[in-house]
């Protein structure tokens, strides 16, 4: 993905910072129970909050912020965006999955529907939140052969029934979701 965009990287328009997931410790574990798997997602938005976000904002105080991901990657970055307006510019989803219920098999509670934008967004009305999102760059794009294109078309449904602009992106081609197809999206979007 970096090879794409290294020519911004190199004439310095672009800063990049790769931050590992811990989907197998949360979401895709599953040798623990669901309560867990939302805890330790929990823990890692803290930590992004806590460390990372502040280690990035050290290295360039006045710099726009977006955070982007893929599929489970693609999930995190617009969860972040939506429930942290104040910390980042914008979001760029690629294949993303808005929702977590199919990892927790049945089992709910405030911390999934918190973490679960496919649930709390449509109930959202709070005027601090919506003003953010207005200001935002928000990016929603998938395969027209994307196995989660659903979930962003869902998505971005929800978003427009909010009133909340954003870009939703069909790619027209061949390629399912996958690298491929990211790093094509990545030279357009960065």
């Amino acid at each position: 993905m970096l090879n794409v965009i290294s020519e911004k990287i190199e004439r310095e328009e672009l800063n990049v910072f790769c931050v590992d997931s811990a989907d197998h410790e949360s979401w895709l574990n599953g040798d623990v129970h669901p309560y867990e798997k939302v805890m330790r997602h929990v823990a890692y938005e803290q930590y992004i909050l806590d460390e990372v976000l502040p280690l990035i904002r050290g290295t360039n105080p006045s710099t726009q912020l977006e955070v982007t991901g893929c599929g489970l990657g693609g999930y995190h970055a617009f969860n972040m965006a939506m429930k942290h307006p104040d910390a980042v510019t914008g979001c760029i989803s690629l294949s993303g999955c808005f929702d977590v219920k199919p990892f927790v098999h049945g089992y709910y509670d405030n911390n999934i529907y918190f973490n679960n934008p496919v649930d709390y967004l449509p109930n959202l009305t709070d005027r601090w939140f919506l003003d953010r999102y207005a200001a935002m760059r928000i990016v929603l794009a998938s395969g027209e052969h994307d196995r989660l294109l659903p979930q962003s078309a869902r998505m971005s449904a929800i978003l427009n029934d909010r009133g909340i602009q954003h870009l939703f992106d069909v790619w027209s081609d061949d390629l399912e979701d996958g690298w491929p197809l990211w790093r094509r999206m990545a030279v357009k979007f960065f």
